[in-house]
C-alpha cells in the first residue's frame, strides 16, 4: 500500500514521518557526530549528484564512518523513490540527507557503522539573474577552519549565529571572514566574484569554508568555457574591485547589489557570465 506523505527515508526503508523515533542515545543528537547534504531534484532527477557523492565519500572517510557496498548507486535510487513517494516528481524538490554514526560510547565511539535519514519537500529554484540584495561583513562570528569545515553540519552553530546577526542588522546576506580576516563564505552559500574573465572564490581549506557542491560544478563549467578560476585568500576590500559578486548554492545564484556601502551595477562581465550559466 502506498504511503501517505510526508514520507522519510530511514536507512533503506520509506516510513511515515510521524512514525520516526530517534532515541536519546542518538549520536547525531548527542555529539553532532555526522553531517548532512542538501540535494535538489528537478522533475525527479537529481542535480550535481557526482559532487554530492564526492563530498559524502570524503566526509565519511574523515569521520571514519563505514558505508555499505554499492552505497552511492543505492542511495541515489532510494532518494529518487523518496521524492516520488512525497508526490514531488514534478517541479523542484529539496532533499535533506543526514548521516550519523550508529552505536554508543561517549566522545570515543564504539562503532564505525553509519546510518542516515532523508526527508523531502518542495523547493523554489532561484530564477537566473536574481538579486541577492544587500550584504554586510560579519562582526560577531567567523568561519572556523578545521579538518571538518568542508562538510555541512559540524559547524552548524556558527551559521546560526551568522543568521542571527544578519537578521539583527536587517541585511539580506552576511559575509563571513576567516580568523585571519580573509573572505570565506556567506551564511548558507559559497561566494564568487568576477573581474574581467577571472572567477575568484575563497580558498576553502585556508578560510574554513564549506566545499560547495554547486560551486564545484560551476567552476568546472566556467573553466571549460575559458574562464580563469582562482581560489584565493583575499581581504574583504578586494570585493569592491570586482565587477560582480554572487552567492552560490544548490538553490541558485544570487548577485549582490551592495556590500556594506559599495554598490554593484549590471555590466558586460556579469552579463557574459550570466550567458554562460543560462537557466541554471
Amino acid at each position: 500500500m502506498p504511503l501517505t506523505p510526508p514520507v522519510a527515508l530511514f536507512h533503506d526503508r520509506l516510513v511515515p514521518v510521524e512514525a520516526l523515533g530517534l532515541g536519546p542515545d542518538n549520536r547525531a543528537f548527542r555529539y553532532n557526530d555526522g553531517f548532512f547534504e542538501t540535494i535538489i531534484f528537478v522533475d525527479g532527477q537529481s542535480r550535481w549528484w557526482k559532487h554530492h557523492a564526492d563530498r559524502i565519500r570524503k566526509g565519511a572517510a574523515k569521520l571514519r564512518l563505514t558505508l555499505p557496498d554499492n552505497f552511492f548507486e543505492r542511495l541515489h535510487t532510494w532518494l529518487g523513490q523518496l521524492v516520488a513517494a512525497n508526490g514531488l516528481s514534478r517541479g523542484a524538490a529539496r532533499v535533506r540527507w543526514q548521516c550519523w554514526r550508529e552505536g554508543g560510547g561517549y566522545y570515543a565511539p564504539d562503532s564505525t557503522a553509519a546510518t542516515w535519514l532523508a526527508t523531502a519537500e518542495a523547493q523554489e529554484i532561484v530564477p537566473p539573474g536574481s538579486s541577492g540584495g544587500r550584504a554586510g561583513i560579519a562582526e560577531t562570528v567567523q568561519s572556523s577552519p578545521s579538518v571538518l569545515a568542508f562538510l555541512k553540519g559540524p559547524n552548524a552553530a556558527l551559521y546560526t549565529l551568522a543568521g542571527l546577526e544578519k537578521q539583527a542588522r536587517g541585511l539580506d546576506e552576511l559575509i563571513l571572514l576567516s580568523p585571519r580576516g580573509f573572505v570565506a563564505e556567506a551564511t548558507t552559500s559559497a561566494l564568487i566574484w568576477l573581474q574581467g574573465n577571472t572567477l575568484y572564490t575563497p580558498d576553502a581549506e585556508a578560510t574554513g569554508a564549506v566545499s560547495g557542491v554547486r560551486l564545484a560544478a560551476l567552476t568546472t563549467q566556467a573553466a571549460a568555457a575559458g574562464w580563469r578560476i582562482r581560489p584565493v585568500t583575499n581581504r574583504p576590500n578586494y570585493l569592491e574591485l570586482a565587477d560582480a559578486v554572487a552567492t552560490v548554492s544548490v538553490t541558485g545564484i544570487r548577485w549582490l547589489d551592495q556590500i556594506e556601502n559599495h554598490r554593484f551595477q549590471p555590466n558586460p562581465v556579469r552579463q557574459a557570465f550570466h550567458a554562460l550559466i543560462g537557466g541554471q
